[in-house]
């Protein structure tokens, strides 16, 4: 044990209180990935065992709701952070090829490539990398992970994404040599929320797991509405639920599913140059919607946030969602402008 690192408070402190009402006409999708250490070592040598979870609930003009399909995963991920088992309910036979992959580097690529990005799997194991990434903070909290053993990794995330610029507050302080303060987190609000559909079924965390949950309401009609929402918490040994990042995002598509506007909204982020990328959601105004993920990957860079680019690039589901479900849809035809 190597004793409690510093910690720099949150920058940004404005947590959703509670998780939003379903509105009628319209679908949710909603997952939780968490992750935890297989022991109380919590370091390089211990393997990470990562549950997640993922529905789909229909509400139908008059407000009555139903789930339309479900699905679990878990796997275990061993100390060279490729994975040593995979299941998934209902089965998918498919997923066992992943085993020996890394969980990082091309997993995402792997994954879409076995059950498409937009399938209820597809939007569980989208989040197994980051899971892995955020599974060191725990360790790294509760001192069982030595700050200086990370080091080689953060300067290796210069230039990642705004708040890991160059000029930005953590690269400043590794330049300088300064001891890297962890971010601090916000305490989670208590959700209110009571409707059985708000969410799939989310096990209590335990102590040391980190957990990224996910929410995306999909209302057709002659603008498409989206809200959407993503936060990444973190249960310290007291068993208080803290918040490490947290964005909404709205946004509306024409009739012909094309961008129309779009709006991200910092809620709770680490270091303040983090909120500069909000502003990166608005070069998608003027795409289609089966065009985002792909112009999300190719922009990454210091003007965008890793974790914002993750809730962009989950409206993939969203054709999907409006299709499936018969709540509606938006316009096949030729966009204005388009080549024939």
């Amino acid at each position: 044990m190597t004793g409690e690192p510093a910690v720099l408070p949150a920058a940004t402190r404005r947590p959703q209180q509670q998780t939003p009402p379903r509105r009628r006409g319209s679908v949710r999708r909603s997952s939780h990935i968490g992750v935890r250490w297989s022991d109380a070592t919590a370091d390089s040598s211990s393997e990470l065992l990562v549950h997640g979870a993922v529905q789909d609930a229909v509400t139908d003009a008059d407000g009555i709701g139903q789930v339309a399909d479900a699905a679990t995963v878990d796997c275990g991920i061993g100390p060279d952070r490729t994975v040593t088992f995979i299941t998934a309910d209902p089965d998918e036979p498919r997923l066992r090829t992943l085993v020996g992959h890394g969980a990082r580097n091309g997993w995402r690529a792997a994954a879409r490539g076995i059950v498409g990005a937009d399938s209820l799997l597809g939007t569980v194991l989208d989040d197994v990398p980051i899971a892995v990434m955020l599974s060191s903070y725990g360790a790294l909290r509760q001192g069982s992970l030595d700050v200086t053993s990370v080091r080689p990794l953060m300067l290796h995330m210069r230039d990642l994404c705004a708040g890991w610029a160059h000029d930005a507050t953590p690269m400043r302080r590794l330049d300088a040599g300064d001891e890297m303060a962890l971010p601090g987190v916000v305490l989670a609000p208590v959700d209110q929320q009571t409707d059985p559909l708000a969410a799939e079924a989310r096990p209590p965390m335990v102590a040391g797991e980190v957990r990224r949950a996910r929410r995306l309401d999909v209302t057709p009609g002659k603008r498409v509405r989206i809200d959407a929402t993503f936060r990444d918490t973190w249960r310290d040994p007291g068993g208080r639920e803290g918040i490490l990042h947290e964005y909404v995002l709205t946004a509306a598509l024409d009739g012909y599913g094309v961008v129309a506007s779009i709006h991200a909204e910092p809620r709770v982020l680490p270091y303040r140059e983090c909120s500069l990328a909000a502003a990166s959601s608005q070069q998608l105004v003027g795409r289609h919607i089966e065009e985002v993920a792909d112009a999300v990957r190719a922009a990454a860079g210091t003007s965008t946030c890793t974790h914002l680019d993750d809730l962009l690039r989950s409206l993939v589901a969203v054709p999907a969602l409006v299709t499936s479900f018969s709540v509606g849809g938006y316009g096949r035809a030729p966009r204005p402008g388009a080549d024939d």
